[in-house]
């Protein structure tokens, strides 16, 4: 009756260990058949509640990523120049292209801070929106989603996104675009299985989105549309839910309701539930576990049995091993009495013992040198940090004198015409508009011989804060020699860099500038040049700029100074 197991422990390693592992590969298998029988049904809905929540995260930051993205879009009309000076010629160019590049919108609209229109894409001007609450919120500066709603001017169901429209910080009315519940379906059309769908619920009860069961019911996307009753929704939404329930076709559904409370809006993930604990697939985990620790009980003494065997030599092993790890070189594993592989290998592990306590001496030495070469290295790497890192500071340092005046410390002329040329092939690719503004202080010359240098050199740095002061984050003010500044507005038009020109003019005109001993007043001249003509070339659009800049700075020079001279005549395009 011994044999098979005096024959396990006679046979070589590798033989005893396949046998052992054969065994212990029986149990899960029959685990895991046992296991798909016996698994229970609170199992199954818990991780098909966990697969529906994880899809319900998934499509609300999909849904939050989308509402952001056309948020900004209406965002960057609002901050757009046609829109905030009212140019109805350039606010019609600007939607249209705005419309084609964002077809999701079906329209746009400007409106004044009285709630009426000035331009709506549907050609309806006589329609006002002051009782609207995203009119409301644009008055408070406040950018805004609605609910849904029914458009006053197309007359359809939808969503308004609405930016207010801010001039020198006050507000002269928003821009609105509208949403469809057809829009709204496609961002929310991905399919969950054969039966699951995503959509979204305003807080009035309004479908936001069309689920595809309805869809192909039929209904009327011209109506505002309520939820389902069969939804069985809860009564305060702001509470994310799972939802079990039968709906109008008697099939039982599970359903997971979340709160978005940027967007205002309830987001249903639905599916039916055979189908849903269908799609968990692992449901036989659990019971695997616990009818395979069964037959592991089974067989557990024979496991133990092998185990000894093998162990108790590799024991005795072990130990001689983290002797002679431990530095004792001289000791030795005595005879053990085991498979043929186990008595090699304390055989060998004896030779080797041997061989390393004769050469340890020897590597004593060599050792020893290592550590100092590694010392040596180490120190010499701490020096080419050290290096290294004054160079990173020197090359900062030398950057910083390359591009900046070291007066006014804003950028010099060498980094204004680099920047200018970018700009010049961004327009050229683009075909947009770009408008410098030379500045040349009036009079320059007697403020220093009057006052002296020094305050010269006060004023200087004041005209830079004046000037900063009053242009936008786009612009680019620059030192360009002496007196002379230079402004680049890029996407600006001539007429723009007038308006932009005037600004700065005027600002300085009544500004008191600070030098030794008290105040002194100062005036500029500023002559203009746009870019509108793309077919030239980067260099040769780049000296025109220039030529036409100047050219229109003398002209304010010699038309009494302290004005803007931009030149509107077609032989100053290019």
């Amino acid at each position: 009756m011994n044999w098979p197991l005096n024959w396990l422990y006679k046979a070589k390693i590798k033989v005893t260990i396949l046998v052992t592992f054969l065994i212990i590969a029986i149990v899960p298998v029959g685990a895991g058949l046992t296991s798909y029988f016996f698994t229970t049904r609170h199992s199954l809905e818990a991780s098909a509640v966990k697969h529906l929540e994880n899809l319900a995260i998934w499509e609300s930051e999909l849904v939050r990523d989308w509402f952001n993205q056309q948020m900004r879009t209406v965002r960057m009309l609002a901050n757009s120049p046609e829109v905030k000076k009212r140019n109805l010629a350039g606010i019609k160019v600007i939607v249209e292209r705005t419309r084609q590049y964002f077809p999701q919108f079906r329209n746009f609209a400007i409106v004044d801070n009285n709630g009426n229109l000035i331009y709506d894409t549907e050609g309806i001007s006589d329609v006002n929106v002051s009782d609207r609450d995203y009119f409301k919120a644009a008055m408070r500066g406040e950018e805004y989603i609605s609910e849904m709603l029914v458009a006053r001017t197309f007359k359809r169901p939808c969503m308004i996104l609405s930016v207010p429209v801010i001039e020198d910080g006050e507000i002269i009315g928003l821009v609105f675009g509208s949403v469809t519940v057809e829009e709204l379906g496609n961002v929310m059309g991905f399919a969950i299985g054969k039966t699951g769908e995503n959509f979204l619920i305003d807080r009035n009860g309004n479908l936001v989105s069309i689920p595809m069961s309805l869809q192909k019911a039929g209904v009327d996307p011209n109506k505002l549309i309520p939820a389902p009753k069969d939804l069985n929704l809860p009564d305060d939404f702001e509470n994310n839910r799972v939802v079990n329930y039968k709906d109008s076709r008697k099939v039982d559904v599970i359903s997971i309701t979340r709160w978005l409370p940027d967007l205002k809006v309830l987001l249903v993930t639905k599916q039916d539930k055979s189908e849903a604990l269908e799609d968990t697939g692992g449901w036989g985990l659990t019971l695997s576990l616990v009818v395979g620790n069964g037959l592991i009980l089974l067989i557990l003494p024979v496991i133990w049995f092998v185990a000894h065997r093998i162990s108790r030599p590799l024991v005795n092993i072990t130990t001689a091993v983290n002797e002679i790890a431990s530095g004792n070189l001289s000791h030795r594993i005595e005879y053990v009495k085991a498979n043929q592989e186990i008595e090699l290998l304390a055989q060998q592990i004896n030779d080797m013992a041997s061989n390393m306590e004769e050469s340890m001496k020897v590597n004593g030495e060599q050792l020893a040198e290592l550590e100092a070469q590694k010392e040596e290295i180490s120190a010499q790497n701490d020096e080419l940090l050290r290096a290294y890192e004054q160079l990173s500071q020197a090359n900062v340092g030398l950057q910083q004198l390359a591009t900046t005046d070291q007066l006014t410390e804003i950028y010099n002329r060498r980094y204004f015409m680099d920047r200018l040329r970018r700009e010049i092939l961004i327009s050229l690719r683009s075909k947009r508009a770009l408008t410098i503004l030379l500045i040349d202080i009036d009079y320059f010359k007697s403020v220093n011989d009057t006052y002296g240098h020094k305050s010269g050199d006060q004023v200087l740095k004041g005209l830079v804060q004046v000037v900063s002061e009053n242009i936008r984050r786009s612009d680019l003010l620059a030192r360009f020699g002496g007196e002379e500044f230079i402004v680049l507005a890029p996407e600006t038009k001539l007429q723009g860099g007038i308006v932009l020109a005037e600004k700065i003019r005027t600002a300085i005109d009544r500004h008191d500038f600070e030098i030794e001993g008290g105040t002194i007043e100062i005036t500029v001249s500023i002559g203009l040049a746009e870019l509108n003509d793309f077919t030239g070339s980067p260099q040769k659009t780049e000296d025109q700029l220039l030529i036409i800049a100047d050219k229109h700075l003398y002209e304010a020079k010699r038309n009494g100074r302290n004005r803007v001279e931009g030149g509107l005549k077609q032989s100053d395009a290019i």
